[in-house]
């Protein structure tokens, strides 16, 4: 008797964690996006952001895109390339606090939760259980990007680099004007051009390189101008990582610099 009794207790504990399991799977299901492509727009800082999510057969967010050309490059600009890792791994429009770009970052969470409610369902997995894809993703990010918040804008750069107001300005040695060069990058060509003041000095630096990693390579061209500007010559301090990057756009400058000497 007290077998017989055992193994009912045994069978009816076994028919309830089955019955629970099913529960939790029937309940994931039901959140699960649905596989497709969405795209949605907000408003960022300074124009409309234009977001597209993919979500994969698995019902999971696998990609993230944003495009905002009004955002300011070195402060919306890093929020549009350093994000995606975020919703992917959040597996949400639900992302941690998120320093500087405000404005970006909303019009970014807008407009992912708006792609979101057109897929439908919810989350799967919460960041902690985040997929090997979002995994491979952050590790290739470069270290400067942790401290993207903290790089200063050329514009700051060069107003740290300005003399007081009624100090002579030392002439440099390259004759005004705006001066174009491209050179080989990490992907493709990287077309540079610098603005020569009427002091001689290097007064701006705008680099486009469309085939450069964003999360590699982007964060080179929006954050080496300043230290050009800053050296006043193609002869800048080492910088880590982004190296093909790094190299392209120091030979497109000194490109640059050589017309405006032999002028």
């Amino acid at each position: 008797m007290w077998c017989e009794r055992k193994g009912s207790h045994l069978k009816t504990l076994i028919k309830t964690v089955c019955l629970a399991m099913a529960l939790i799977m029937m309940s994931v299901s039901a959140l699960a996006y649905t596989p497709g492509e969405y795209t949605a727009e907000a408003m960022g800082h300074a124009g409309y952001i234009q977001v597209t999510v993919v979500i994969g057969e698995d019902g999971r967010i696998t990609d993230v895109k944003a495009v905002g050309d009004m955002e300011t490059p070195t402060v919306g600009g890093y929020a549009l390339l350093d994000l995606p890792a975020e919703f992917i791994k959040a597996q949400s429009a639900d992302i941690d606090a998120y320093t500087g770009a405000t404005n970006t970052r909303n019009g970014m969470v807008e407009a992912v939760q708006a792609c979101l409610d057109q897929a439908g369902g919810g989350p799967v997995e919460t960041a902690e259980e985040a997929p090997e894809e979002a995994a491979a993703e952050e590790a290739a990010e470069p270290e400067e990007a942790e401290a993207a918040e903290e790089a200063a804008p050329a514009e700051e750069a060069a107003a740290e680099e300005a003399p007081a107001e009624g100090t002579a300005v030392e002439a440099g040695p390259y004759t005004p004007g705006e001066y174009t060069a491209e050179a080989m990058g990490h992907a493709g060509y990287i077309q540079v051009t610098v603005t020569i003041d009427e002091n001689g000095r290097i007064a701006d630096v705008k680099a486009v390189g469309d085939m450069e990693t964003p999360t590699v390579g982007g964060y080179a061209l929006l954050d080496l101008p300043a230290e050009f500007i800053k050296a006043q010559s193609a002869d800048i301090d080492a910088y880590t990582g982004a190296t093909n990057t790094r190299n392209g756009m120091v030979e497109a400058v000194q490109a640059c610099l050589d017309q405006a000497t032999a002028q």
